[in-house]
C-alpha cells in the first residue's frame, strides 16, 4: 500500500508540474477573444415578496427569471446572469455598488405584493451611476393564470426597457 500511495503521489506531481501547461503558456499571442454584446449592460435583481404569504416567493423568482430570459434574446443589451443577480437577493445594498460589482449600467428592480386576489407588482429601471430612477411603472392585476400575468408583465417591461435603454444608449435601433 506504501508503493500505491507514493506513486499516486508521484503521478499527482507529474501531472500538476509537468503535464498541465502553465496559464501564461495557454494564450501566449492572445489569440483568445471573448466576444461581448455591445450596447449598455443591465441587471435584473430579484423582486421582493411584500406580502405576507412566503409561498409568493416561488412568484417573485417567476417575474425575475422571465425578465432576465426575455431581456437576454435581445442582441442591443448585455444581461447581467441569473446567478450573479441572484446573490444580492435579501440583501439591502445601492444600486451604484449593484452597478460597480456587476459591471451594469442599469439595474431592474421591483416588489410583489398580494391581497386577496389581488396582485401588485411594482416594477424600476435604474441607471446605477448615478442612482436616478429612469422609468417605473405600477401592475395590478387579478391573480388567475400566474404564467399569463408573468408574460404579460415581462412584455411590458420589455417595452419600457426598450424605449428607454435605446435612448439612452444613444442607439435609434430597437431590440430585436
Amino acid at each position: 500500500s506504501v508503493i500505491v500511495i507514493l506513486v499516486a503521489l508521484f503521478a499527482g506531481l507529474y501531472w500538476k508540474y509537468l503535464y498541465l501547461p502553465a496559464p501564461a503558456d495557454i494564450d501566449p499571442e492572445d489569440d483568445f477573444e471573448f466576444n461581448l454584446p455591445e450596447g449598455p449592460s443591465i441587471a435584473v435583481l430579484p423582486f421582493v415578496n411584500m406580502s405576507k404569504d412566503p409561498e409568493q416567493e416561488y412568484f417573485c423568482d417567476g417575474i425575475t427569471e422571465n425578465i432576465i430570459a426575455s431581456l437576454a434574446q435581445t442582441k442591443l443589451l448585455f444581461v447581467i446572469a441569473r446567478n450573479s443577480t441572484f446573490f444580492y437577493k435579501g440583501k439591502s445594498v445601492n444600486v451604484q455598488q449593484i452597478g460597480k460589482e456587476l459591471n451594469a449600467e442599469y439595474v431592474i428592480e421591483g416588489s410583489i405584493q398580494k391581497a386577496d386576489e389581488i396582485i401588485r407588482i411594482v416594477v424600476q429601471l435604474i441607471e446605477t451611476h448615478s442612482g436616478r430612477h429612469i422609468w417605473s411603472e405600477r401592475y395590478d392585476r387579478k391573480f388567475k393564470d400566474m404564467f399569463k400575468l408573468q408574460d404579460e408583465i415581462t412584455l411590458k417591461i420589455l417595452e419600457a426597457v426598450n424605449i428607454e435603454v435605446t435612448q439612452l444608449s444613444g442607439k435609434t435601433n430597437t431590440m430585436e
